[in-house]
């Protein structure tokens, strides 16, 4: 079924149909912030879990408030995923790596550091 509605829509709208509907569907930085924000709170409530979505907005605020302040220092642009703070609070909190993402952080090549390398002051 599903190779024939992808038949169909090929012969419909063309070949590279795919690429204009990511087009559509692509959010920008601050929809992505907004969706990590609304995951973190609606996952990890008071109720469920104290503490965890204000430590983890904490934490995120404060890497995002260190890169605004000073843009210029390498200490700043870097967040080391092997750091055990970073992976309690922010690392295994859904939405938590996400939200920095989403701020303009990057994985890095060696995998353990999120970098930021372009700061967007309207994003951040």
């Amino acid at each position: 079924m599903r190779e024939v509605l992808e038949r169909d829509k090929r012969e419909r709208f063309g070949a590279n149909y795919r690429a204009e509907e990511e087009k559509k569907n692509q959010k920008t930085p601050a929809q992505l912030v907004e969706h990590a924000i609304k995951t973190i709170k609606t996952l990890y409530t008071e109720i469920r879990a104290p503490g965890v979505a204000k430590t983890c907005m904490k934490t995120c605020a404060t890497f995002i408030k260190n890169v605004q302040k000073d843009p210029s220092n390498e200490k700043f642009r870097k967040v080391n995923l092997d750091n055990n703070a970073v992976q309690t609070r922010v690392a295994k909190v859904n939405g938590g790596l996400a939200l920095l993402k989403a701020v303009g952080f990057k994985q890095a090549e060696d995998g353990n550091y999120l970098v930021i390398e372009d700061v967007d002051a309207a994003v951040l």
